[in-house]
């Protein structure tokens, strides 16, 4: 089976991700700064980071740790997969669970890449909500999500410094077989690059040499599906964000970078 992989990477051409001190914000600490051209910066919202894999047939819900914050974003990046058929698979936007307080506005569906092997079809699927009201978040992602059979989805929270998160350039997409899964060359002017990846894959593994910061990853191939998601606070440069798997699969993997203006 497969899974769903988000990557944070450390860049190439000498750029470094610019990792600082932490600073309280909306009672929780925020790590980094990728620093756009206009001078704004995004940070990653400590103790946020979640996400599941697992067979789709019963709705999975996942609670953020802490209150997420009116004025930071957040972002949902994962993977849908079945037997039938990539018209069938649809990328679809969790729910808020009844008691939740938090508001959030219109879900951006950032990316929605595919990719099709012996195994079955796949979806990758980014989303980004801004937070329009502080509170507690608890998302429902439902039976079958976007028709699938089995998913990975990792979600996270992250801190402008000014203005809004919004998508930076063009989304990329890379599939191939192998050991080693890459997102291919992502441009970025400072902010947030993430990664998603996930393989068609039979055993149970540990992910290594990851170039970023991990989201979530699933690493029980036998069982259910495996897949992994990550972050990389950047600064203006090239990144291609990359992850060392178990074995030597087919995978699919997806890169989105995002700025604060």
């Amino acid at each position: 089976m497969a899974l769903l992989i988000v990557l944070a990477a450390i860049p190439l051409l000498g750029q470094n991700p610019n990792v600082g001190g932490k600073a309280a914000v909306g009672g929780k600490a925020v790590i980094g700064g990728g620093t756009t051209g206009g001078g704004n910066t995004i940070s990653h919202v400590t103790g946020q980071s979640g996400g599941w894999a697992a067979n789709t047939t019963s709705q999975t819900e996942t609670a953020f740790a802490s209150n997420v914050t009116s004025g930071n974003s957040i972002f949902v990046i994962g993977e849908i997969e079945n037997t039938t058929s990539l018209a069938s698979l649809t990328c679809t936007f969790p729910t808020e669970k009844t008691g939740s307080t938090a508001t959030l506005g219109t879900p951006s569906l950032d990316q929605n890449y595919t990719g099709t092997n012996a195994g079955g079809y796949h979806r990758l699927c980014a989303y980004s909500a801004a937070v329009t009201g502080t509170g507690s978040l608890t998302f429902q992602y439902p039976a079958n999500i976007g028709g699938s059979t089995y998913a990975v989805m990792a979600q996270d929270e992250f801190h402008p410094s000014a203005g809004s998160i919004v998508i930076d350039g063009s989304p990329v997409g890379n599939t191939s077989t192998g050991s080693v899964e890459t997102t291919g060359n992502i441009n970025s002017t400072g902010g947030v690059v993430l990664m998603h990846s996930t393989e068609s894959s039979t055993g149970d593994f540990s992910y290594t040499s990851p170039n970023g910061t991990n989201i979530f990853q699933g690493t029980s191939g036998s069982t259910t599906v495996t897949g992994e998601a990550q972050y990389v606070i950047s600064t203006s440069g090239t990144y291609n964000l990359s992850i060392t798997s178990g074995g030597s699969w087919w995978w699919v993997a997806t890169g989105v970078a995002y700025k604060a203006q």
